[in-house]
């Protein structure tokens, strides 16, 4: 059985959660295939050129990552990926050939780019709406990553055959290491869930000022790098400081971000699973996010929740946790005890599990 998993996204934006969930499930498949008596083999769909993946296990479409060069990867280089090549197309969003020349599986993680329209270009939206829409006809399988987006699936497109296979957490995240190498050296909040509309970061900032009223030393870390414009809503909002943004960082880094934390803050509209959740449970952070989507399902009741678009009450969870390290103690023994529950090797024998039903 060959598949091939489209790792493009891991090449121009490795942090995007589509990109972590396919470079961390590439390796689990490639550790389950090692460990048990399967005829598994997985090539990883990357640009040319890319190092990542050794050249035998790779299969190359032309560089570049703007709409135009996207469109001639998925529809043209990825066209040519035919039985010679792979079985099973495994697509990790609804990205790639309009009529695959072999059988596919493609994962659903939300209905962000049907629900929250406005929040995308419209040449954007129209290209991969229509993928997403033929895919819901011929895909032999649709893998999604939560129980609520399974619900929202099913109740849009009854016939699909869905598994639920959740997310993993990396061994990297762990509660056994050092912070940061250049910690603020203050507590911080810590944000590690990047920049798009759905993320309300004008709540998070508002909620932030709140709490800092009464912990001044307070620091707010937001990883990766933001927008031009909320840079300058940051800079005018905190003129003297007290907002950090350290740009993109490999998982190493991250994860000791995580381990120096006094708080996680994911204020999230909507989410098919929410890794930094169980990242941060991982590494031994207490996490408030918000009550919405997947995110109670993920959390197990091992995290603060919130209402959605409401900054007073982010404001309360977070400044609560601030303030009183007992609380922050009994979430991070919840959150530890949580994370045990998702690992990548379980989510590799599931997906194996999804390849043979597509293909047989």
């Amino acid at each position: 059985m060959k598949v091939a998993v489209d790792l493009r996204r891991n090449t121009w934006a490795p942090e995007y959660g589509i990109s972590r969930y396919g470079r961390s499930l590439f390796g689990a498949l490639q550790r389950y295939a090692a460990s048990t008596a399967t005829d598994l083999t997985v090539r990883a769909i990357d640009l040319e050129g890319s190092r990542l993946w050794p050249a035998a296990q790779q299969l190359s479409v032309r560089s570049g990552q703007g709409m135009g060069r996207r469109m001639q990867q998925e529809q043209l280089d990825m066209r040519r990926i035919g039985p010679a090549d792979a079985d099973l197309l495994h697509l990790p969003w609804y990205e790639g050939p309009v009529v695959p020349r072999v059988p596919f599986v493609f994962v659903l993680h939300d209905l962000d780019t049907l629900v929250a329209r406005a929040t995308y270009r419209w040449r954007f939206r129209a290209y991969y709406n229509t993928l997403l829409r033929v895919y819901v006809r011929r895909a032999r399988r649709v893998i999604t990553t939560s129980q609520a987006s399974a619900s929202e699936i099913r109740a849009r497109w009854p016939q699909l055959c869905i598994d639920v296979i959740p997310n993993g957490v990396d061994p990297i995240f762990t509660a056994d290491g050092p912070g940061p190498v250049d910690a603020p050296g203050t507590p911080y909040v810590l944000y590690p869930g990047g920049y798009g509309p759905r993320k309300r970061l004008a709540d998070l900032l508002s909620a932030f000022a709140v709490v800092r009223r009464t912990h001044p030393e307070l620091q707010l870390v937001m990883t990766g790098t933001p927008p031009p414009e909320l840079r300058a809503q940051v800079h005018a909002a905190f003129p003297s400081g007290g907002v950090r943004f350290t740009g993109y960082v490999e998982d190493p880094e991250l994860a000791a971000w995580y381990r120096g934390a006094t708080v996680v803050a994911y204020p999230s509209l909507l989410e098919g699973f929410g890794l930094p959740i169980i990242e941060g449970f991982a590494s031994g952070a207490p996490v408030v996010a918000t009550a919405v989507g997947s995110i109670p399902e993920v959390a197990g009741g091992a995290a603060r929740l919130v209402p959605v678009d409401d900054a007073a009450a982010l404001a309360h969870a977070l400044g609560g946790l601030v303030s009183s390290a007992d609380a922050r103690a009994e979430l991070v023994a919840l959150g530890r005890e949580r994370a045990r529950a998702f690992d990548w090797s379980s989510v590799a024998a599931a997906t194996v599990d999804t390849y043979r039903k597509a293909l047989a």
